[in-house]
């Protein structure tokens, strides 16, 4: 489970894009962007969501993970410097064309 760390808004600053899920994280946020990502893709079809950090890719991979209509729980991995072995097993899984479990 993902760990949601909480604080003040810095009054009178102006928080930008780029400031999304690096500086400012909103839950909601997130979980509708997936919503919609989710909605528009082919599930079944390979696909490669970049993130802002690997605590934003941990926090995307369990959304999808959530919402997927595929309930595997490795449907969606983090493929992270965080995860070393595992991220780089994960990898080469996704690169293999006769898995049958797509990744995101």
């Amino acid at each position: 489970m993902t760990r949601w760390l909480e604080g003040e808004v810095e009054e009178g600053r102006r928080y930008t894009e780029a400031d999304f899920n690096r500086i400012i994280e909103i839950k909601e946020r997130e979980q509708k962007r997936v919503e919609i990502l989710m909605e528009r893709i082919d599930q079944r079809q390979k696909t490669l969501v970049f993130c802002a950090t690997q605590i934003h890719a941990l926090v995307v991979r369990d959304l999808i993970n959530q919402m997927a209509v595929n309930k595997d729980p490795l449907y969606c991995c983090r493929v992270t410097a965080d995860e070393k072995e595992i991220g780089d097993q994960h990898l080469r899984e996704f690169q293999d064309n006769e898995k049958t479990i797509p990744r995101s």
